[in-house]
């Protein structure tokens, strides 16, 4: 250790925090896709893309690549929001 520099340790983290904190971000998460569901009802396009979104948020994880297949796949074929071109067209300008 360089001289000067302090070692710190650190205690783990109690679960009942590690709780809460998972609870605030759920909510975060939850509470503004609940609210467009309420206001619009879930067959609106807005609660469906907020819905997609949400799920490709988790997809994301997977790296870009799997991400814009899914993507792709999704907003032509499941939803029909773009044509084939319009998707490729939106993935060469990305």
């Amino acid at each position: 250790m360089p001289a000067g520099a302090v070692a710190h340790a650190h205690a783990p983290v109690p679960l009942s925090q590690t709780l809460g904190t998972l609870a605030v971000w759920l909510a975060v998460w939850i509470v503004p896709l609940a609210a467009v569901v309420v206001l619009f009802e879930s067959d609106h396009v807005l609660a469906q893309i907020a819905w997609f979104f949400s799920k490709l948020a988790v997809v994301t994880f997977g790296g870009a690549y799997a991400v814009l297949a899914y993507m792709a796949q999704a907003v032509v074929e499941s939803y029909g929001w773009l044509t084939p071109g319009e998707m490729l067209d939106g993935l060469a300008a990305a």
